[in-house]
């Protein structure tokens, strides 16, 4: 008795929560989309400091004392302007995520972290492009740097 409505009423459910089947050129459209947003090359160093618009005191190792770190990237093939982001970890905790505009097809720019003296150790900063794909990363780390006595 009740077995046509119950019918009906799972029929009408399944029919509203059904995605929509998308066309071959959807699918294509969507994947050269895709394509598109990683189509960015990075090229990215770590330093002491940025002097116009280069990279200077460029190491992978650097001392409690540094004060802060930068991280320069010059970034090739952005056809219009977008956004990389400069995800900073100590260890395995995000520590900063900057966002930095992008407006050249060749466009170098930086960011920088200030090193508290407690944070000895490994870290590493990712590269990400507008849609968070990883463009590159980069390991370093802040080390207790002894300083040798002659007597």
């Amino acid at each position: 008795m009740y077995k046509a409505p119950i019918f009906l009423l799972i029929l009408l459910l399944s029919l509203i929560s059904a995605k929509p089947v998308a066309t071959q050129e959807e699918q294509l459209a969507e994947e050269q989309v895709e394509v598109e947003e990683t189509k960015l090359t990075v090229e990215t160093r770590l330093g002491t400091g940025v002097e116009e618009r280069e990279l200077i005191g460029e190491a992978s190792s650097f001392p409690l004392s540094v004060g802060k770190v930068y991280c320069w990237t010059c970034v090739k093939g952005a056809d219009e302007p977008t956004e990389i982001t400069h995800v900073w970890y100590y260890g395995v905790e995000k520590m900063a995520e900057v966002v930095l505009p992008v407006k050249y097809p060749r466009h170098r720019t930086w960011s920088c972290k200030t090193i508290l003296p407690e944070w000895k150790g490994q870290w590493s900063v990712e590269i990400l492009d507008e849609a968070g794909n990883k463009l590159d990363s980069i390991a370093w780390e802040i080390t207790e740097i002894i300083e040798e006595t002659t007597e």
